[in-house]
């Protein structure tokens, strides 16, 4: 097998995962017994844990010039901390192990990312086809799950991340090592990176963007839950977003080549207001269903775009590091801001206030992203 088919087995299942936890940990964690504020809680750990650890990581790898070895202990570190997760059935258990396990898995998609880009140039071929197994690995397994958690319970949710996490793992130890620049002084080069005034820019409109789009992933789920829709209809919600997210990564370089990064970045920001809008207007099953494509939008074009965007500016020496920024700034703080905010709205005002909240949050979205999107032009 060639060394980016090996990459698309480590996307598949690292985004298996995470479809499982984006598509049905709020209403697993609200059968247990779990409110809002918690939830919204236990979503911020990842965001928060995603400040730090993917620079860490990210400095790891790129002092050792070895993305692959860290990219195994993470996948293998996160897999221990979570084997007894479905026997946690409050919040504390729950809070303790999820964070063990952010600690280490918030690195993974920026290290996988950046050796994808590594693998790319020296093999040929486009990111967007690599990156698209991941949604594939996230649409399959969300759905598949969504059956069993119908035709059994939903405690097995809980085991099907651990079997996510224990494949993830192990696929691993296929991916190759490949040698690249090494950063002998981390610091200094994450300095030079952070002087760059329209990189610094770029990562406000990425955290205005996430800060946004954030809550109502997390907490529209929920709603679905409490209208009474089963977990095949929660999985078939996500799987047609991320299947419309397949389709832009499969012609992502076109799309780009045709409209421009700076055109796309806006129209992936209006999107959110467009999105989390009409769901506060449509409750028609079929239309919620059509609606969620715009998910290719919202996130498809804009994580494309942004990782795109930071291979060209940051050095190859700080690949790694440069990603994991991307990362921090976007799924980091802005998603753990994004996640409390939406629950303590959730607990007080139920799901349309969360609605509310991203359509006001897109709004400044916009307006951060346009003096910004002529700036992805440049390299």
């Amino acid at each position: 097998m060639t060394p980016l088919v090996h990459i698309r087995h480590a996307y598949f299942w690292l985004f298996s995962f995470v479809g499982i936890f984006a598509t049905f940990a709020s209403p697993y964690f609200k059968s247990i017994g779990l409110s809002g504020t918690e939830i919204g809680v236990i979503g911020a750990i990842s965001p928060i844990m995603m400040v730090v650890m993917p620079s860490v990581f990210g400095a790891v790898a790129d002092k050792r010039g070895n993305t692959t070895g860290t990219f195994r202990f993470v996948m293998f570190a996160a897999m221990f901390t979570m084997l007894a997760f479905p026997f946690a059935a409050s919040f504390w258990p729950v809070f303790v192990m999820i964070a063990a396990m952010s600690f280490f898995r918030t690195s993974s998609g920026a290290l996988l990312d950046s050796l994808t880009l590594t693998l790319s140039e020296k093999n040929g071929g486009d990111f967007g086809a690599v990156r698209l197994w991941g949604s594939i690995g996230f649409v399959t397994t969300s759905l598949i799950v969504g059956v069993i958690a119908d035709l059994t319970s939903l405690t097995s949710i809980a085991w099907a991340m651990v079997v996510a996490l224990v494949m993830g793992a192990f696929v691993s130890l296929w991916l190759p090592t490949v040698a690249r620049e090494r950063s002998d002084n981390v610091l200094k080069d994450l300095a030079e990176v952070l002087q760059n005034r329209d990189f610094m820019l770029f990562l406000l409109s990425v955290f205005a963007n996430r800060f946004a789009a954030t809550a109502p992933l997390i907490f529209y789920p929920i709603m679905l839950k409490e209208a009474h829709y089963s977990n095949v209809f929660v999985a078939l919600f996500w799987v047609m977003g991320v299947g419309a997210e397949i389709i832009y990564f499969r012609f992502a370089p076109i799309l780009a080549a045709r409209f421009g990064a700076s055109r796309i970045a806006v129209v992936a920001t209006l999107g959110i207001v467009v999105h989390f809008g009409l769901f506060l207007v449509v409750s028609a099953p079929a239309w919620i269903l059509v609606i969620q494509t715009l998910h290719a939008l919202t996130f498809g074009a804009f994580y494309y775009t942004g990782v795109t965007y930071v291979a060209r500016v940051v050095p190859r020496r700080m690949r790694a590091g440069g990603q994991a920024l991307f990362a921090a700034a976007g799924f980091g703080v802005a998603g753990g801001l994004s996640s409390l905010c939406g629950g303590a709205i959730f607990d007080r005002y139920r799901g349309e206030g969360v609605l509310w909240f991203a359509v006001a949050a897109g709004v400044l979205a916009v307006a951060a992203t346009i003096p910004v999107a002529e700036r992805l032009t440049r390299v």
